[in-house]
């Protein structure tokens, strides 16, 4: 019955860091294309507005910066997990 429970606890730590990395990318990719649909309208209306437009687009620049120290990191972080995983079934412990 132990060999079941832990086979079971691997399984689940997978999927939910495979749902982690998913869901930190999708979340990302949704800001940014929601905040670049936003900035070309208000490009294009006007000279004002134009002006306007910069406040979300430097904003837009940073986000896109820091999803790439985010990504960066969490790519390290995603690697020290799978390879403490993969220890973790080599060295198979029921104790």
């Amino acid at each position: 019955m132990l060999v079941h429970i832990k086979f079971i606890s691997y399984l689940a730590r997978a999927f939910s860091l495979g749902v982690l990395l998913f869901a930190n990318m999708v979340s990302r990719h949704s800001l940014l294309t929601i905040l670049s649909g936003f900035i070309l309208p208000m490009y294009t209306s006007g000279i004002i507005t134009a002006t306007v437009a910069l406040i979300p687009f430097f904003l837009f620049v940073a986000l896109s910066g820091l999803e790439v120290a985010v990504s960066i990191i969490q790519t390290y972080v995603f690697c020290i997990l799978t390879s403490s995983y993969i220890k973790d079934t080599l060295d198979l412990q029921l104790i």
